[in-house]
């Protein structure tokens, strides 16, 4: 990983290209999912939790339609792995009534298991105030020296970056986040 002085001129220098409008892109997902929760008459979270596994190196609209064909008939073109967390997440909808929001989060989550995932997940459902910073493969190319698969504590240190930078600029992380994928995105 380059050094910390490095990481944080390259999230000022994406962030100054980024637009203003792109840091909405979590709060619009978020509108998303509860508009597929009430079409569905599935929870949020569990909409949140099968969008989110169906990610996996998916682009966003690939990954909506993905979400909204298994909704239709629960079945999956994704990897394996992928479709058996979604079918595990979509199992919990059976257990709204007895769990909490938080315990719920908790379960989806441990069925998510990556990083990446997890943070999307947690992202969109809290787009306001998630502490988590969704690095996917076109952030790590850009902050990673172009690895895809940094260890847990590189991952860590970047998220923190991150982290800092959002606090320095008075913006929610997903926000931040946000508005450097969909500049990062356009190249």
């Amino acid at each position: 990983m380059s050094n910390s002085n490095q990481i944080l001129e390259r999230i000022d220098y994406w962030y100054n290209k980024g637009e203003k409008a792109s840091e909405n892109w979590y709060s619009e997902a978020n509108s998303y999912v509860h508009n597929l929760s009430l079409i569905y008459n599935v929870p949020v979270r569990v909409v949140a939790g099968v969008l989110a596994s169906l990610s996996v190196l998916k682009r966003w609209e690939q990954n909506k339609e993905m979400t909204e064909i298994f909704f239709e008939c629960q079945e999956c073109k994704h990897t394996t792995t992928q479709a058996k967390k979604a079918e595990s997440i979509y199992g919990l909808q059976r257990y709204e009534d007895t769990l909490s929001d938080t315990e719920l989060d908790r379960l989806i989550m441990e069925f998510l298991g990556g990083e990446k995932t997890k943070s999307f997940y947690y992202s969109i459902i809290y787009p306001q105030t998630s502490p988590y910073v969704v690095l996917d493969s076109w952030m790590l190319k850009a902050f990673n020296n172009g690895k895809l698969k940094p260890s847990k504590n590189q991952y860590q240190a970047l998220s923190n970056y991150f982290i800092q930078k959002a606090y320095e600029y008075q913006i929610p992380v997903s926000a931040l986040q946000a508005r450097i994928w969909c500049k990062l995105r356009e190249r």
